[in-house]
């Protein structure tokens, strides 16, 4: 691959950042893609294997990378991509010093949203089973691998599975790096939870005494729209959850909602939005987009419903003062007006295969979007 000087595509992460998954592998980010997604460590210092270094030598190289593809689409869409976040952290950084880990703590979840599977929810394995497909064993955490980096990291980001599950080994690790170091003053955490399980009062305590805290609560939309598309959630649980977040976590903790957006719930979009906004201002929704599995990428609604939304959009100006508003906004209309992957009665048979194995509707759902694919399907054919 040849460099492209034209345009910059240089990214601070495989600089400053690791993601360590509990199965023993490692990538530069969360977003990296390289066919398989995953490398395999196979080397002592996972940091600083051949792979790794490959990385860094393109990204000096200016070279665009096929694992980067996720953070060029939304770059070419005009919304910040997480390697612009990284460039801000870290600037234009040559030498490699580990500074960031993202440790995922396996795959126990108490969910099985619909853009999962097994490799991150344990409870996918029956439905992948009735899909025809091999389920991923259970995975727990593996602090271990964590551990010869402590002395130098001073920020960790906890994901899964669900990390509200796997509360001792968050504690276990946050007391190892306050005995190391002797303080978690330093030290910025991330935790990335459903909300059906509050953390518990013995890792707040650590928390609070970290110099950073932001909990991602991870929402796809307003009462049964997010109980859909996340199965096994339950709307007033979470809320619960949320004013209880809302009104007790230190002030150390900042708290947002990640939204997965996604033909299923992309026009509940401002009704969601909305509710936050009016009900959790100690919440702001950050939202990504899903591409996989390809159905419930937004851009597949049919073109009356997205030039719809898209309008409703625009005409939606009252909060536009605040800049989480302005960029779901550019996210959604964006993706909107992309041209569709699949058919509408693609998409139709891929929702109704699941929900046929969950017992679920999703006419009942969102008739409106149920009621637009089928329209379309009649005219199609």
């Amino acid at each position: 691959m040849e460099p492209e000087t034209d345009k910059d595509h240089y990214c601070a992460a495989p600089f400053r950042h690791m993601v360590v998954e509990s199965n023993g592998s490692i990538s530069p980010c969360c977003l990296w893609n390289n066919g398989n997604g995953i490398t395999n460590i196979g080397e002592r210092d996972p940091f600083n294997q051949t792979l790794m270094q490959n990385i860094r030598t393109d990204m000096l190289l200016n070279k665009r990378l096929d694992g980067c593809r996720e953070c060029h689409l939304r770059e070419e869409s005009g919304v910040r991509s997480l390697r612009t976040a990284f460039n801000l952290d870290y600037g234009h950084t040559v030498e490699p010093e580990l500074r960031y880990i993202e440790f995922n703590l396996g795959n126990l979840c108490n969910l099985k949203c619909r853009m999962c599977g097994s490799w991150s929810s344990s409870k996918w394995a029956a439905d992948e089973i009735a899909l025809g497909l091999v389920p991923g064993d259970l995975v727990r955490p593996q602090i271990s691998l964590v551990l010869p980096y402590v002395d130098t990291i001073d920020k960790i980001r906890f994901i899964g599975g669900e990390p509200s599950l796997e509360q001792d080994a968050i504690v276990e690790l946050l007391t190892h790096i306050r005995h190391a170091k002797g303080s978690l003053s330093h030290l910025r955490v991330d935790i990335t939870t459903n909300c059906m399980v509050l953390l518990e009062p013995r890792l707040i305590d650590l928390l609070s005494q970290c110099r950073r805290v932001e909990l991602q609560c991870s929402i796809d939309g307003f009462d049964k729209v997010n109980d859909y598309q996340r199965t096994g959630a339950d709307w007033l649980t979470i809320t619960h959850n949320l004013k209880w977040y809302q009104e007790n976590l230190p002030p150390v903790c900042e708290t947002m909602i990640l939204t997965s957006w996604t033909i299923l719930n992309v026009n509940s979009a401002i009704q969601f939005m909305s509710y936050v906004e009016e009900q959790l201002p100690r919440f702001y929704v950050w939202g990504h987009l899903v591409r996989d599995p390809a159905y419930l990428d937004l851009r597949n609604a049919p073109a009356d419903m997205k030039n719809k939304i898209i309008d409703l959009l625009e005409q939606w100006k009252t909060l536009d003062h605040l800049h989480w508003i302005i960029h779901n906004k550019q996210v959604l209309s964006s993706q909107l007006q992309r041209e569709p992957l699949l058919s509408c009665d693609q998409v139709l048979a891929c929702i109704a295969r699941l929900d046929s194995i969950r017992q679920e509707d999703f006419a009942v759902i969102d008739p409106e979007m149920h009621q637009a694919l089928v329209a379309a399907c009649k005219k199609i054919n």
